[in-house]
């Protein structure tokens, strides 16, 4: 049997964040704090704790995995920075995930197949980020769109929404 490949995930690009460890496409270990601010201060024992929870050592990570946005600027910037420390001090890679990809993804597999996914992410300045994700695929159909809540475009019928912009 192989030995499991081991993900720690961090995230502060909306109003929590989170960590996790992960091996072989299942969750091992989570913590999660709600609040827009403070993300660089919990980050770091987060981490140290889901590692220490699902029994391992920085050295034993395939990969280290961050949020890229978009999302607020503190947060992202705080895992950001904390997932390229850790995957220096382990030698393995970092991966840049953006917000939509990780709510497409929490998604339950069936629904994804099955539906249209849209992302819409509050900037806090008037304007929504979507990522339009097609049934079934894991990347974004095109680059993230900037829109006005007024320049939204009508949501076709079946759409999956997510995100903290989903109501406008």
């Amino acid at each position: 049997m192989p030995a499991p490949v081991w993900i720690l995930a961090l995230d502060a690009s909306l109003a929590r964040c989170s960590a996790a460890v992960a091996a072989d496409g299942a969750t091992r270990a989570a913590r999660l704090a709600e609040g827009d601010r403070g993300h660089a201060a919990l980050l770091p024992p987060m981490a140290e704790a889901v590692l220490a929870e699902a029994g391992l050592k920085a050295t034993e990570l395939a990969a280290v995995a961050a949020i890229v946005g978009p999302g607020g600027f503190t947060g992202l910037r705080a895992a950001l920075a904390l997932a390229e420390g850790i995957a220096l001090a382990a030698g393995c890679p970092g991966i840049g995930v953006t917000t939509g990809e990780a709510l497409a993804a929490a998604l339950p597999p069936a629904l994804r197949d099955a539906h249209e996914v849209w992302s819409a992410i509050d900037t806090k300045r008037g304007r929504v980020v979507l990522e339009r994700f097609p049934a079934g695929a894991a990347a974004a159909a095109g680059p993230a769109e900037t829109l006005a809540p007024d320049a939204l475009p009508p949501p076709p019928p079946g759409l999956l929404l997510v995100g903290d912009a989903a109501a406008a």
